[in-house]
């Protein structure tokens, strides 16, 4: 799940933990977050069941 992106994605966010950083992103957060998480998680339930 913690592709380079998502580490440079989040590195960023802690570097730059405000409101108007994070709206500047939307596209970064989805691509390099949301998308990742949500295939993970539906991968991990699909395992366990």
């Amino acid at each position: 799940m913690l592709s380079p992106d998502t580490v440079s994605f989040l590195r960023d966010l802690a570097a730059n933990n405000n409101r108007e950083w994070f709206k500047a992103n939307p596209q970064r957060y989805k691509e390099d977050l949301k998308v990742p998480a949500e295939i993970f998680a539906d991968a991990l339930a699909s395992e366990i069941g």
